[in-house]
């Protein structure tokens, strides 16, 4: 039978928390504890759920869990400068690790080779310059990884390519300066990548044509002067790609025609001078679509929009465009209902109405 006492302490008490033989959650978040003893769960293998996040936790021994039953393990928002994960590897239920938001400079995922169950690793805002996956091979199951907001300068993804599985990989805000996607082809339940604001001057996006669940895609706030969308053709379920903030200088639309479901395009802040908009006739669900920013920052240098292929996209509402952009629209839209980011530019600036041909 389990019936033990946590002592855990803060910066004015010790805190006892009782656990018996029911227990199988035990949620000491917010608690501000900087110190736990976990000795005491050796006798409770039964419990499923410890979250400890929001502390102010140095350091922690998780030897105390081996051989448990437990599912989750939360020490987000911590003080944490390391850990040793080395216990968990006898803890083959483990579905959920994070250690997101702490000081951890190094990791070591051995571990995790033991881990088939896992399904969420979450290493974000910690300060990790470099780290081996290859453990991860084994972690069929898993659906999401997340190491945005470290110093990741380079990460290999090959060991993801077992994990059919995944559904979201974040590397925002990090420092990389090339990235191999071609790992993720396997990855065909992928709905969330995330690699803006890092170093990348190019990125290969083929290995995204297998990736049919792909819902979003974030690229903005890179070095990217070209990039090639063909491969997203085949991304039918695409609901926002952004790419601002980079120093494109052509973009073909094209590959776009058939995104029924895209809702927000981002081009702003790029080094464009001419765009094509008639590959949006076909995104009838667009809502937002950025081709300036609101700022006084470095803008695309269009001189000429053509807006007549967005007649079709009539969720239209937020919609931003250079400066000193001079605006068309074929005349025989004139008078039609429009999007009402349409119909703000016609009230706001002056549109030359063409016919067809002109």
């Amino acid at each position: 039978m389990c019936y033990v006492t946590l002592r855990c302490r803060t910066p004015v008490k010790t805190v006892e928390v009782e656990v018996d033989e029911e227990t199988t959650t035990i949620d000491l978040s917010r608690r501000n504890i900087t110190a736990i003893d976990l000795g005491p769960l050796s006798e409770c293998p039964q419990v499923e759920v410890l979250d400890l996040s929001n502390n102010k936790l140095t350091g922690i021994d998780l030897t105390p869990l081996a051989g448990s039953e437990i599912r989750e393990l939360h020490l987000t928002k911590n003080q944490l400068a390391e850990v040793d994960l080395r216990p968990l590897g006898e803890c083959p239920r483990l579905e959920v690790l994070a250690l997101g938001s702490n000081q951890l400079g190094d990791l070591d995922l051995r571990a995790v080779r033991e881990l088939p169950a896992l399904r969420r690793l979450r290493l974000f805002d910690n300060g990790i310059a470099a780290i081996d996956l290859a453990p991860l091979e084994v972690c069929t199951q898993l659906q999401g990884l997340e190491l945005q907001n470290n110093m990741l300068s380079g990460v290999d993804l090959t060991p993801l390519a077992p994990c059919a599985h995944l559904e979201l990989l974040n590397l925002m805000y990090n420092r990389l300066a090339r990235l191999d996607l071609r790992p993720l082809a396997s990855c065909r339940a992928l709905r969330y990548l995330y690699l803006h604001h890092n170093q990348l001057t190019e990125v290969d996006l083929t290995p995204l044509a297998s990736c049919h669940e792909l819902r979003i895609l974030r690229l903005g706030g890179n070095r990217l002067s070209r990039i090639d969308l063909s491969p997203l053709a085949a991304c039918r379920h695409l609901s926002r790609l952004g790419l601002a903030l980079n120093e494109l200088t052509d973009l073909d639309l094209g590959p776009l025609h058939a995104a029924g479901e895209l809702v927000s395009l981002d081009m702003a802040r790029n080094r464009l001078s001419a765009l094509d908009l008639r590959p949006l006739a076909g995104c009838t669900a667009l809502e937002e679509l950025y081709i300036a920013s609101e700022s006084e920052l470095e803008e695309n240098d269009i001189r000429t929009l053509d807006l007549s292929p967005l007649h079709s996209c009539h969720s239209l509402a937020d919609m931003t465009l250079p400066p000193d952009c001079s605006i068309r629209i074929a005349s025989k839209f004139r008078g039609a209902e429009l999007p009402p980011a349409v119909e703000e530019v016609i009230d706001t600036v002056p549109v030359e109405w063409y016919a067809p041909g002109d």
